[in-house]
């Protein structure tokens, strides 16, 4: 989970995860946070709070046009047999959506979730699979992660629909770019 100046998000994001967990003490929660955000003191305790299982990273502030590189340090990181792509600004609403995601037992997969607009599935929240990751030596090579992934796998043939779990994105406010390099 990448997260930057809301930690209320954050805490809601995470808190949805989760709540609808099977099993909520394996899930592992990844957090990277930069090192000049304000609000890091609020993010580390909301992080505290929330999640068993928990990794917690800081550094340098690499910011939108390298999302990738946030990514990529957690994933090397990481330890399950499944790598959920999440932000701050997204809750689950799928009871269960870890064990929907585990019974896919070839982890040469990604496994496409849906966003509950939509009728099929979405392909900007994702599980990479840990032999797909590892095939690829890492999660993106774009800001744009969840194109770059879902490229990747429709091209090779290893993407898997998952209309079953689903999500919700919360429209944030437009990031000025040029402001938050």
């Amino acid at each position: 989970i990448q997260a930057r100046g809301r930690p209320e998000n954050m805490r809601r994001s995470v808190r949805s995860l989760i709540d609808q967990a099977a099993d909520p003490g394996r899930v592992e929660c990844l957090f990277r946070f930069d090192d000049d955000d304000a609000t890091l003191g609020e993010n580390v305790a909301a992080v505290t709070e929330e999640c068993h299982r928990r990794i917690v990273v800081g550094g340098e502030r690499w910011g939108y046009v390298q999302m990738h590189r946030y990514y990529n340090q957690l994933a090397k990181l990481s330890h399950g047999a499944q790598i959920l792509i999440w932000n701050d600004d997204t809750e689950m609403l799928t009871q269960g959506w870890d064990a929907l995601l585990l019974a896919e037992r070839n982890t040469l997969t990604v496994q496409m979730l849906r966003r509950d607009t939509v009728e099929h599935t979405d392909h900007t929240v994702c599980a990479i699979g840990r032999a797909f990751y590892e095939a690829c030596g890492r999660l993106s090579e774009h800001a744009l992660c969840d194109a770059w992934i879902s490229t990747v796998a429709s091209a090779s043939g290893t993407a898997v629909e998952r209309d079953d779990i689903v999500f919700t994105h919360h429209c944030l406010p437009a990031v000025d770019r040029n402001v938050h390099p």
